[in-house]
């Protein structure tokens, strides 16, 4: 359990580097990812299979498990950057309660959404760098 950990704290770091004026709670209401990512790490996101009418597997989440098999994990923190980008204005000033049950919702949202969705994230995937160094 302690590379979840130390997974979670990476996280922290990535998306403080990427929105620092946005992401503040991170640090000021001492947040951890551990929160709301942490099912992202265990079970890649595989909790979203039955999100469609006709339970086919959703389109985005076919693309998140492509970019993990030929990224590793580095495509979980991205993924996990344009997950809370697209949503990081709803969660300013907000409890810890209430930042994870709008990551729930939005994360249930966006498996809904379909390929407009998937193209996007296809776009910010290759937008957003991850190194193996945290500055």
């Amino acid at each position: 359990m302690s590379l979840l950990f130390i997974r979670c704290y990476q996280l922290n770091r990535l998306l403080y580097n990427f929105y620092p004026e946005k992401i503040s709670w991170l640090s000021s209401e001492h947040t951890m990812s551990s929160c709301f990512a942490t099912s992202w790490f265990i079970i890649i996101f595989s909790n979203n299979i039955f999100f469609t009418k006709d339970k086919h597997i959703p389109k985005l989440l076919l693309a998140i498990w492509d970019a993990f098999l030929i990224d590793g994990w580095k495509a979980i923190f991205k993924t996990a950057t344009f997950f809370i980008g697209k949503i990081r204005d709803r969660l300013l000033g907000r409890s810890m309660s209430e930042i994870t049950r709008i990551i729930k919702e939005f994360e249930k949202d966006v498996f809904k959404a379909g390929e407009i969705i998937e193209q996007e994230y296809r776009t910010e995937y290759n937008r957003i760098k991850v190194t193996n160094g945290i500055q």
